[in-house]
């Protein structure tokens, strides 16, 4: 544990910043977060090791605007497919996310049986997608 000891021998916890998802969401506003880390720091705010979520993309481009304007949809995919490849997260469909976090000890090889392979094929599709309505029309709404 990395306590720190004061001048007077008592042990004391390591100080901590305590991040809520407003205050994440301003972070990236100011420019002081990428993207990718972001949404990162979303997921890890919202949901415990092992949680799901589901959430629409635009929603999620919404919530991170920037000058009234949503997250661009090339860097929400760019950055969801990079937290995928990391082994931050995976989803089952682009249309509707089915978004669980991971445990931080699994490596991404540890995953439910090809989840993230299936998520890149999916994030391949998107992004080879000319619009969003093709997506939607391939994976309908649960």
């Amino acid at each position: 544990m990395n306590n720190s000891t004061s001048s007077n021998g008592n042990q004391r916890t390591q100080q901590h910043c305590r991040l809520t998802v407003d205050r994440v969401i301003e972070l990236y506003q100011f420019g002081y977060l990428t993207a990718k880390g972001a949404l990162c720091l979303w997921v890890e705010v919202k949901l415990a090791e092992g949680w799901k979520t589901t959430i629409s993309p635009k929603q999620i481009q919404k919530l991170f605007s920037k000058n009234n304007k949503p997250m661009p949809r090339s860097t929400f995919w760019h950055s969801m497919n990079s937290l995928v490849e990391d082994g931050k997260i995976y989803f089952d469909q682009p249309s509707r996310l089915h978004i669980k976090r991971v445990f931080s000890s699994q490596s991404s090889d540890d995953n439910d049986s090809g989840s993230n392979i299936e998520s890149s094929k999916i994030l391949d599709n998107v992004q080879d997608s000319e619009s969003s309505s093709e997506i939607l029309d391939k994976h309908p709404k649960n």
